[in-house]
This record gives structure tokens, sequence and C-alpha cells, in this order.
């Protein structure tokens, strides 16, 4: 975590990051972000990215593992190569820069999130499946 925050000193961002650590009560940083960035180099789902998205928060994630099942590049926010740093810091950018655009893009991930994997759909979707069972 040092070399991180040694990074955003040099980059001159510190001021605008929180480097939080383990978090308990995570809704307190949803809400006072701006975005969300996702740099796994391995993601079997892509929980965070989905609640993020939940909170209507764009997201910049890698093009890994389940997370381009979750964020609909160019819609809900950006995907990138995991080991593109540069693309990272220019979709990072784009949306300090343009924060209608990242308004826009998490309204439509907040409206994919519910659609998708709400706890509402996600026990539609268990049901289904006892009910092909039970047939």
């Amino acid at each position: 975590m040092r070399e991180m925050k040694d990074l955003a000193k040099d980059k001159g961002v510190a001021s605008v990051i929180e480097f939080a650590g383990r978090v308990e009560n995570i809704d307190k940083y949803y809400t006072k972000a701006t975005m969300v960035v996702v740099p796994s180099k391995k993601e079997t789902f892509g929980r965070v990215a989905a609640e993020a998205m939940m909170y209507g928060l764009p997201v910049v994630a890698s093009r890994v593992g389940g997370l381009p099942e979750v964020v609909e590049d160019n819609v809900t926010g950006f995907l990138v190569d995991p080991e593109d740093i540069a693309g990272f810091t220019q979709k990072v950018e784009y949306f300090l820069n343009n924060p209608e655009k990242a308004n826009t893009m998490g309204r439509a991930g907040r409206e994919r999130a519910i659609k998708l994997f709400s706890p509402q759909r996600h026990a539609d979707q268990v049901m289904e499946v006892y009910k092909e069972v039970l047939k």
C-alpha cells in the first residue's frame, strides 16, 4: 500500500484518493465516490463492480474473469486490459473530466445492476431452477 500512496503523491492525485484498507461500512465510501476502479488481474464474478453499479457509480475495470459480464464497456463504464496502466489512467481521467458522462454511465450501471444482479433477480432465478427440478 505504501508504494501506491507514494505513486499517488508523485502523480499529484493523493489529495483526491483515500486508501481505506479493510472497510467495515462500505456504504459511506460508495456514496462519496465519483467512480470505482477494479484493476483485478483475476476475478470470478465482479461483486465490487456490481455493488458500485447499484450505487449508480461508473466502473473502470479489468477485462478479466466475470467483469465483462458485469460491466458493459462504454455503457456502464470501461473495460481495460489488466496490464494497461495507461489505459486505466486514461479512463479514470476521462470520468474526472467528464462528470456528465460519468453520471450517465453510472445511471446505466444502476439500471443494469438492478435488472441483472438484485437480490430479487437472484431469488427469481433460484425459484426457476427449483420449478424445473420439480417438474
